[in-house]
């Protein structure tokens, strides 16, 4: 499972063991104000749409890696179990979406609406 961190102004993904080697990445690392929602318990796919660039995709096994939409851009996937994943929505990064799976995505999800409100507040 992912671990998501806020460091100051960022919201960091790692991950870790196979999670890295599935996905080819080990970190995402992007500002809290490009967050524009985080849902827990809305993942309604595990497959995204798009090209695999690069990636691991087992059906009904494990989504991993980014992806590449043409008309959408990128989005990152971690998932095996999509009951425990977290849908994370940005603008103005590379990512338009991040989708892992987390221990707590209830959790996570307050976690991250915590940190735009903050973020929010002192602009």
């Amino acid at each position: 499972m992912a671990t998501v961190t806020i460091e100051g102004d960022r919201l960091i993904v790692d991950l870790s063991g196979w999670e890295a080697v599935f996905a080819l990445k080990r970190r995402i690392d992007v500002p809290i104000s490009s967050i524009s929602s985080a849902r827990a318990g809305t993942l309604t796919s595990k497959r995204p749409n798009g090209l695999r660039l690069p990636g691991t995709y087992v059906p009904a096994v494990i989504t991993a890696g980014s992806y590449w939409w043409k008309g959408r851009g990128w989005s990152f996937w971690s998932v095996r179990h999509h009951e425990s994943t977290i849908d994370i929505r940005l603008h103005e990064t590379r990512y338009h979406r991040i989708v892992i799976e987390v221990a707590d995505p209830y959790e996570t999800e307050a976690l991250i609406t915590g940190a735009i409100r903050k973020a929010g507040s002192t602009e």
